[in-house]
């Protein structure tokens, strides 16, 4: 980067201070004084400028300054794609992941359509929502609605390629996840086991949890997990 005092008829350059052009021995004082800029930017293009004042080349320098940072960044920041991030963290999960099959299965079914061709900078909540959204209003292959369980496990994979972005260095901006709330699971019994069955089943366990007890070398010992056993097991018949 430079700027240099410019001899017009000849094209030449010189420092600046020189009072006379050193080829063909034009006066560089007055009227005759010529400024030349010229920047050569990262991308190894050259900017040049002429211009009749030294104030006017600092400001021009300045701004080929700016830009050449500006496309230096662009250059060794060049934000990425969805698709072109998917192949990338997809070499990652097959060597790292068991379930990759699964990853890959709900990318293809439930993601891609939503954001596939985005920059990342440029996915936002709204599209993660509308991933959601379409999940809970269209039925799944054997006609069944998605399970809430089903749908978090397609946004926590989309929260999970974000964060590999990140740590990859593909992006440095937030993750789109973060804004959404994921959807509540419905833990409330839709299919419950008949009483009798129950209590059969209890009645079973009790009668053989109390001969155990009374054939082990610590009966008191024996019949308090015994006691312990059968409270856990009528805790999880009630969820």
């Amino acid at each position: 980067m430079a700027i240099n005092l410019f001899c017009q008829p000849c094209k030449s350059s010189m420092k600046i201070g020189t009072k006379e052009c050193r080829k063909c021995g034009r006066s560089l004082t007055g009227s005759n004084r010529f400024y030349r800029v010229r920047v050569k930017l990262p991308s190894g293009k050259w900017k040049s400028k002429t211009v009749p004042r030294l104030n006017m080349a600092n400001k021009i320098e300045l701004q080929y300054k700016t830009k050449g940072v500006e496309e230096d960044i662009k250059i060794q920041f060049e934000i990425m794609t969805i698709t072109e991030v998917w192949p990338e963290y997809l070499k990652w999960a097959k060597q790292n992941k068991k379930s990759w099959h699964d990853d890959a299965a709900r990318y293809h079914n439930h993601i891609e359509k939503h954001i596939s061709g985005y920059k990342l900078d440029r996915v936002i909540p709204h599209h993660v929502q509308a991933i959601i959204n379409t999940m809970y209003t269209r039925m799944t292959p054997r006609g069944k609605p998605y399970a809430p369980a089903t749908i978090k496990q397609v946004l926590v994979l989309v929260k999970r390629i974000f964060n590999w972005s990140i740590k990859q260095g593909y992006y440095i901006g937030t993750n789109p996840y973060n804004s959404i709330e994921m959807p509540r699971f419905d833990n409330s019994v839709t299919n419950p086991l008949p009483v009798d069955a129950l209590a059969h089943i209890i009645s079973g366990a009790a009668n053989e949890a109390a001969f155990w007890a009374a054939r082990a070398d610590n009966p008191e010992t024996a019949l308090s997990q015994a006691q312990t056993a059968m409270a856990e097991l009528i805790r999880s018949l009630k969820t």
